[in-house]
């Protein structure tokens, strides 16, 4: 079986997707193992990955594959939607002076 990564910013305006981001999965993926008391070294045994994987997800090192946050929500106990949802927070736009 093929699994695929996908590349989530293909055909689209910078800045306009806020899903999938690696800090916004990095920061749902630490809440979420944290509010279940575990370490992530049982994380990864759970979803059959490395530890240093795990870590690297959680500092943004790396994009998960749709596989992967699959097999991260369901060692969680949560929907994988949870993992993906609330990615990278917009920059305040700044004004332009009118003098």
């Amino acid at each position: 079986m093929a699994l695929l990564a996908l590349d989530m910013h293909a055909a689209e305006p910078a800045g306009t997707h806020e899903l999938c981001q690696p800090a916004g999965v990095a920061r749902n993926l630490r809440k979420a193992r944290n509010a279940r008391r575990l370490s992530q070294e049982a994380l990864a045994f759970e979803a059959g990955a490395d530890r240093t994987y795990v870590s690297a997800l959680e500092r943004g090192v790396y994009n998960a594959t749709i596989v992967m946050v699959a097999k991260l929500a369901e060692a969680l106990g949560v929907e994988p939607s949870e993992l993906l949802q609330g990615g990278a927070r917009p920059r305040a736009r700044k004004r332009r002076s009118s003098l």
